[in-house]
């Protein structure tokens, strides 16, 4: 599960990382989406081993596929959300590759907390391939 706490939400998306991941604690990585007249920042937590690489047009990581981050991008939009706004990602389900081809897309939930009120609950589905 990948708890994301919005840091800031600008107006003015291209996928950029920063950070590095390192030794073998949990760290915060920092991510700030760009799309249209958009720009939503927040952190995540991640641990060693995870690949965060984020690219215009191009898959977050193998967790999450980039038909899953335009999902997410356009929810955080929808909902109006703002810095500390939180969202928690679940994945159900596991991806089969064969030969570079992706099968039986993971499921995802999406729930957010509004800083000032209740929440309210997504499910989409996503796949890549590489």
């Amino acid at each position: 599960m990948e708890v994301i706490t919005i840091i800031s939400a600008q107006l003015n998306l291209t996928a950029i990382h920063k950070g590095e991941i390192s030794a073998s604690k949990e760290v915060r990585k920092h991510f700030k989406f760009t799309e249209g007249s958009t720009t939503v920042e927040f952190e995540a937590s991640a641990e060693l081993g995870d690949r965060y690489t984020l690219k215009a047009k191009r898959r977050m990581e193998e967790k999450y596929p980039k038909e899953a981050i335009a999902g997410l991008k356009t929810y955080i939009r929808a909902k109006g959300l703002v810095p500390g706004d939180r969202i928690t990602i679940s994945k159900v389900g596991n991806e089969v590759k064969v030969f570079g081809s992706v099968f039986r897309p993971p499921l995802y939930y999406i729930h957010y907390e509004k800083a000032a009120q209740g929440g309210g609950n997504f499910a989409g589905s996503g796949a890549g391939e590489n």
